[in-house]
Order: structure tokens, then sequence, then C-alpha cells
């Protein structure tokens, strides 16, 4: 019995020392359970924040993108106002050349009718002076071997030359309408 007390006795410790190294098992358990819930929940935490965040900067990113966005249309916008601007400037200036081009040649034809004009009108001066030159000389001619005087005087308007001729008979007036007056 003595026998069967010690064998109890040391059932009994066994059970004591595995009940002991079970509660251990079992506190360490807890501990390991609760660790791994802190952990779980850091990691729910951190994935909840970790998506936060990658909300936040897809939302940030999408805002910056249609603010460039937004100033890639204006400044396109702007650019091609600009070009239409510079493009009617262009065919204003274009126009405006074309017109003076159109002005110069104008210009051109009138100089060119107004220099024929003016060397006809020399030419015409220049035969009628020497017609008339030719009258003189025929008068000079005519009058310069004869008794016939030639005296000049002033006729009504006095810038009008009147050669009057005095014959045997009667002084008479001399044909001068065509003979170009110096002063005009």
């Amino acid at each position: 019995m003595q026998r069967f007390a010690e064998l109890m006795q040391r059932f009994v410790e066994e059970v004591r020392i595995a009940r002991h190294d079970t509660q251990v098992a079992a506190d360490s358990a807890r501990t390991t359970h609760a660790d791994a819930e802190r952990i779980r929940q850091e990691a729910i935490k951190l994935r909840a924040d970790a998506e936060a965040d990658v909300i936040r900067v897809a939302k940030d990113a999408r805002a910056e993108a249609d603010r460039i966005v937004a100033e890639a249309r204006a400044g396109a916008e702007r650019a091609r106002a600009d070009a239409q601007t510079k493009q009617q400037e262009a065919l204003r200036a274009a126009r405006s050349v074309d017109e003076a081009r159109q002005e110069v040649d104008r210009a051109s034809r009138d100089l060119g009718a107004m220099k024929e004009t003016l060397l006809e009108t020399f030419r015409d001066i220049r035969d009628r002076m020497v017609m008339a030159f030719g009258e003189v000389d025929a008068l000079i001619e005519k009058f310069a071997s004869s008794d016939h005087v030639v005296i000049v005087e002033d006729a009504d308007e006095p810038a009008t030359p009147v050669v009057i001729v005095r014959d045997a008979d009667e002084p008479a007036r001399a044909d001068v309408s065509q003979v170009p007056r110096p002063d005009l």
C-alpha cells in the first residue's frame, strides 16, 4: 500500500505538473491568441489606413490630372485662338499687300499715261513753237525788205502781245493765236 500511496502521490504530482503545464500552455495559448488578435487588429487598421491612403492619393492624383488636363485644354484653346488671330492678321496683311500692289500698278499705269500725255504736250508745244517761229521768220522775211513797218504794242489785255502791221493801205492785226505764251 505504500507502493500504492507512492504511486498515487506520484500520480497526483504528475497530474499537478501536467495541470500546471496545461495551465502554462493555456496561458501561453491565450497570450499567443491575444497577440495574434492584436496583430490581426493592427493589420486590419494598417490595411484600412493603407486603403484610405490609396483612396486619398488616387483622389489627389485624379484632381491633379484633371487640373493638368484643364490647363492643357486652356493652353490649347489659347494657342488655337492665337493661331486664328495670326492667321487672320496674315490674311489681312496679304490683302493689304495685294491692294498695295494693285495701287502701285494703277499708279504706274497712271504715271505712264501722265508721262505720255506730258510728252505729247511738250511735242505739241515744240511743234507750235517751231510753227510760230516759222511764221515769225516768214513775217520778218516778208517785211524786212519792204517799206512796211512792224510795231509791237500792248493790246486791250495787258499780257497779250499784238503785232500791228502798217501797210500802205491800213493797219491790220497779225494772227498770233497759235503762238504759245511764255508765261503759261
